[in-house]
């Protein structure tokens, strides 16, 4: 049996004559790798390749839907999970949990994944809020010198009876007059 007609039979031969087609359904991923990740390996609408960078990538349908359910990595033969929204596959290239690609199969064109930023809405600007913490930071450096001075004795607040800050409050200090010394003018004579 010959199952994509390119004339190598799907199976070795008994003899071990020639060795089976590797692709039976000749979809670019060979029997081994489609049986490993559940594609039907005589099944050529189970797989679709699609090119990123110049690197080649599939898409792999496991459970016979008609759409793709895994992106099967073959540099590093792995595979990750396809999100399908709004009839585009959003892709995770790398296996790290994140999308950086999608596919939209109407167009069949791989774009790069941008997360669009929202407004902040009114929000102080990324600037202000980092000046506003630097403030933030002098003045808490501030109370702990000033707390540390009144510690160790160098900077300390005098108390005044309550009755004593009364009086001076209502009585202010009396001057005590000075003594006016009166400098009288001394005759010099000269001498002839």
């Amino acid at each position: 049996m010959d199952t994509d007609g390119d004339r190598i039979p799907d199976e070795n031969s008994p003899d071990g004559k020639y060795i089976g087609d590797p692709d039976d359904d000749n979809d670019g991923l060979s029997d081994v790798i489609e049986e490993k990740l559940g594609s039907n390996p005589k099944d050529a609408t189970d797989v679709k390749q699609i090119s990123i960078e110049g690197v080649t990538y599939y898409l792999v349908d496991i459970n016979g839907d008609g759409q793709p359910d895994k992106l099967y990595i073959p540099l590093t033969d792995t595979n990750t999970t396809i999100t399908i929204t709004d009839g585009k596959y959003y892709l995770d290239i790398n296996n790290d949990g994140k999308w950086e690609y999608i596919y939209d199969p109407a167009t069949d064109i791989v774009t790069p994944y941008i997360i669009e930023k929202k407004p902040t809405g009114g929000l102080l600007p990324s600037w202000l809020i980092t000046l506003l913490i630097i403030i933030g930071i002098i003045g808490a450096i501030i109370v702990l010198v000033i707390a540390a001075l009144f510690k160790t004795g160098y900077l300390s607040i005098e108390e005044i009876p309550v009755e004593e800050a009364k009086k001076s409050v209502e009585e202010p200090k009396k001057e005590t007059p000075t003594k006016k010394t009166e400098k009288k003018p001394s005759v010099v004579k000269k001498k002839k």
